[in-house]
């Protein structure tokens, strides 16, 4: 089924809208294209970011093991501040995958755990959450398909290589010259740092962060700034077009996309 447009339609409204909305419009067209309840729906939206966060911890965490120059600079950097940041990330992404697994595979008690967190301060939230929640593990269902699953994983790694390889021109357009590893590295941390964007298209946490990281590569500020706004823009206007050309056709509006929201 051609559910093409509906994903470049949903990071289009991503890259404009806060909170991810545009996640929420992918689930509205579905529901209309295929009549597919929109809970479900984003039940698996949710497994597909899931992949992706895993397959990018997979290869932040492969690097780090692998990569001379990534090993040096975040585990063996002489900042203190830099090695616990390190350990912290990745301790969380842990504890985010255990969440998940806990999520899937024992429900009830992780819904008694989030019962108990949310209903001291709304106990018709409480309700609300516990319905979503049900929704969301009748999209984690095809979980169960280890083969279907492990297809979903690979496409993933190969998506978020082939975006390592186009930072690495990017980065070669600013005249930064680094390895092709420390380019996926570097696209990896920026991608998990906006995996919860504070603006759309994560416009600023972007260019704070790749300022940050490029400087322990020894990369200056304003040339670290200058190649993340460029290639912060482009996606930007890229994904603007090719989401305009799927709205038409699709034959559906923004407007009306919104008004379902």
């Amino acid at each position: 089924r051609d559910l093409f447009s509906n994903i470049i339609i949903g990071i289009m409204l991503n890259n404009f809208l806060p909170a991810k909305a545009g996640e929420v419009a992918r689930a509205y067209l579905v529901r209309k294209k295929e009549g597919i309840s929109v809970g479900l729906t984003l039940g698996t939206i949710v497994l597909e970011r899931i992949m992706d966060l895993a397959a990018l911890t997979l290869y932040i965490v492969a690097i780090l093991a692998l990569s001379p120059k990534e090993n040096e600079i975040f585990f063996m950097s002489d900042s203190a501040a830099m090695r616990t940041g390190t350990y912290f990330m990745l301790a969380a992404a842990a504890a985010l995958f255990a969440a998940i697994a806990l999520f899937r595979f024992r429900t009830e008690f992780f819904m008694r755990v989030m019962n108990a967190a949310v209903a001291p301060l709304s106990a018709k939230a409480a309700g609300k959450f516990r319905g979503i929640l049900l929704k969301f593990k009748e999209g984690f269902e095809v979980a169960g398909d280890v083969r279907l699953l492990s297809r979903v994983f690979l496409l993933s790694m190969v998506v978020w290589g082939l975006s390592g390889i186009n930072n690495w021109f990017f980065l070669k357009a600013f005249g930064i010259s680094l390895p092709l590893a420390s380019s996926v590295f570097i696209m990896a941390i920026i991608t998990m740092g906006v995996v919860v964007p504070p603006s759309p298209a994560g416009v600023g946490a972007i260019q704070l962060i790749a300022v940050i990281l490029l400087g322990f590569y020894g990369i200056a500020e304003k040339q670290a700034l200058a190649y993340s706004v460029v290639m912060n823009l482009f996606a930007i206007i890229y994904f603007a077009i090719a989401g305009f050309l799927c709205l038409l056709r699709e034959s559906v509006s923004i407007r009306s996309i919104t008004k379902e929201e």
